[in-house]
């Protein structure tokens, strides 16, 4: 230690006092070029992109903008206006366009008829049970496009007809003389006498019924209705595109009305069912 301090370290001064100074001079960097400068500005950008990503809102924000996009697309693609025309499948000088022309502009826009198949139906002589029968059509008939009572058709309302003047030729119910209805409010509160249905369905003219209704006995030899018709009228409806919406809305109120087993039935139900499935088919 005493070598150190006494001779080593006065030796090294007196050796290096006549050495020439070192001088430190800063070197110029030259100007950066423009393509060194678009490189620090994505290094930048890529660096500041990247601590985005890594945070908690980008997370935020990319779930959000994704359920924006599928909702949007989905709203869209359900309210696509999906749509047949009969014409363009057809050749232009055939004569079936101007039938489809007549159907669409004409016959569509004052009258469409819908069949609804009712294979479940009501025990008519319960009061309760024909009650809600009787409560349901006048649903039916109030609702959209509906042309109300005077379009509907069921054998309940020929037979109340018939029970008030059984003895009514097919002339007078031709000509609209057969006789008012009979009181329905009795038949409200205790149920349709179904014990005159035999002779109903077998005299003129209400022996077309025979088609549209299905009926049988049961152990106590009544009459029970297995199935039936119900026919509705509706107007408005210009293209298959508006019958598929009518066609929507009919079977929306039979899933209401399950019960009952109903289907709505057109001609046109397997392309109206092709037109409803092009907003589905497409989501997925």
């Amino acid at each position: 230690m005493t070598f150190k301090l006494f001779f080593y370290s006065p030796l090294q001064v007196i050796l290096s006092h006549d050495e020439p100074k070192i001088v430190y001079k800063q070197i110029k960097r030259d100007q950066p070029t423009l393509f060194e400068r678009m490189k620090q500005n994505v290094t930048s950008l890529c660096k500041y992109y990247s601590e985005f990503i890594a945070s908690v809102w980008a997370t935020f924000i990319t779930i959000a903008l994704l359920i924006a996009y599928y909702y949007f697309a989905i709203t869209g693609m359900q309210a696509m206006d999906a749509n047949v025309d009969g014409k363009m499948l057809l050749p232009p000088d055939s004569q079936s366009v101007d039938g489809i022309r007549i159907m669409d502009e004409i016959i569509w826009p004052d009258y469409l008829s819908i069949n609804y198949i009712m294979r479940n139906p009501p025990n008519f002589s319960n009061p309760t049970e024909f009650r809600n029968f009787t409560l349901m059509v006048k649903e039916m008939e109030k609702s959209k496009n509906s042309l109300g009572s005077a379009a509907t058709m069921h054998w309940v309302k020929d037979y109340l007809r018939y029970l008030a003047n059984p003895h009514a030729t097919k002339l007078d119910v031709f000509f609209g003389i057969s006789g008012v209805e009979a009181n329905g409010t009795a038949y409200m509160e205790n149920g349709l006498d179904m014990s005159q249905f035999d002779f109903f369905i077998n005299t003129e003219p209400y022996t077309a019924w025979k088609l549209g209704t299905r009926y049988m006995r049961d152990t106590q030899n009544r009459i029970v209705i297995t199935s039936m018709l119900l026919i509705m009228g509706y107007n408005g409806t210009s293209s298959l595109s508006d019958k598929a919406k009518l066609l929507r809305s009919c079977r929306e109120i039979c899933t209401r009305y399950a019960q009952y087993d109903m289907i709505p039935f057109d001609t046109d139900a397997e392309l109206v069912d092709v037109i409803l499935a092009v907003p589905s088919t497409t989501i997925k």
